[in-house]
């Protein structure tokens, strides 16, 4: 029902012309991994939601990780590890080089919690590591529809990395709906045990249709 009420909320009073529409500002930054950084249309967009899929082992997490030290210039930056104990991601963390000072970690997975502590901190980032560990009253993929669209309705403004696991045939975990309500979705392969592959399966901000490897070293991706 969340997700039916925040698509349905319209009325007439909701009509607009199209010249009295005005666009926002729209902030684009720079991720240091270029070949990602292209792929996502020259940047991440502020407010964007980005789902990353692929199968176990291909580096998802670290790249999540890696990332947040693009993520400094920001005031905080809330990381929902839910696979991984904190002293196991501070470890990552040492090994990638990211020292961020505003990087919040939390191993909350009930949703109702998860919210509160997005309330509390005001992140300007969050990352959810990953979505099919959320709980809720609901069932799994009923439970991951209703976390994307409170992050949808609730938090509009905020950019929301989420990882999600993918099924025995290689596509995303759970409804096809989930790819729909996210603003773009990348999906992770395994080449061989260092090199791994990007490509874009969706992408509103970009119609780039190439597929970069990445090599993974002891010290995270490189082009």
């Amino acid at each position: 029902m969340a997700i039916l009420a925040f698509f349905c909320k319209t009325s007439l009073n909701d009509l607009k012309n199209l010249e009295s529409i005005k666009l926002a500002n729209e902030k684009v930054f720079a991720l240091s991994v270029l070949p990602l950084n292209e792929l996502l249309g020259f940047g991440v967009h502020e407010g964007s939601k980005i789902l990353l899929s692929g199968e176990p082992g291909c580096g998802k997490s670290t790249l999540l990780l890696q990332l947040v030290k693009d993520f400094q210039i920001f005031n905080s930056v809330l990381y929902f590890s839910l696979e991984e104990n904190l002293s196991g991601v501070k470890k990552r963390a040492e090994r990638l080089g990211v020292k961020n000072k505003n990087l919040l970690l939390s191993v909350s997975y009930d949703l109702s919690i998860m919210t509160k502590e997005i309330e509390n901190a005001n992140p300007d980032i969050i990352i959810i590591d990953s979505l099919q560990m959320i709980i809720s009253e609901q069932g799994s993929v009923k439970t991951m529809k209703n976390a994307l669209s409170i992050f949808l309705e609730k938090f509009p403004s905020k950019t929301v990395f989420i990882i999600s696991h993918i099924n025995k045939e290689g596509k995303i975990a759970g409804s096809k709906f989930i790819e729909h309500m996210v603003d773009v979705v990348l999906m992770m392969e395994n080449v061989t045990k260092t090199k791994k592959r990007v490509h874009s399966i969706k992408n509103r901000f970009s119609s780039l249709c190439s597929s970069p490897n990445l090599l993974l070293t002891n010290k995270g991706f490189e082009a």
